[in-house]
């Protein structure tokens, strides 16, 4: 596909290094198996952007969500890593937030 500027539109950027953060933490705002198409599509480029690093954190888990509500026009998952099984479960590391909403909620 090419865009208006004659240039080819493409999902990977020209320069993967540049945008590597962003779509790690734009994958961690992500709920894991979403609905949403845009966070689909955030986890499609997400997973071939960084294929093959370790910020696709396959080791983490969804420790926590909290949802849209009243007032809070953000939603976030909380990420970390976890050890052990039921009661005696622990967090291996320190747990990452991932928010996405109105610029005014997460700044």
């Amino acid at each position: 596909m090419i865009g208006g500027d004659g240039q080819e539109i493409t999902t990977t950027p020209r320069n993967p290094e540049q945008f590597r953060e962003l779509a790690e933490f734009a994958m961690l705002a992500s709920q894991p198996d979403p609905f949403d198409p845009m966070d689909r599509a955030i986890r499609k480029h997400g997973d071939e952007a960084l294929r093959g690093t370790e910020p696709l954190h396959a080791s983490w888990n969804v420790v926590g969500e909290y949802p849209l509500a009243k007032g809070l026009l953000a939603i976030s998952e909380v990420w970390a890593v976890q050890m052990g099984l039921g009661e005696g479960t622990q967090l291996a590391s320190h747990p990452y937030r991932g928010i996405e909403g109105a610029e005014i909620t997460v700044l």
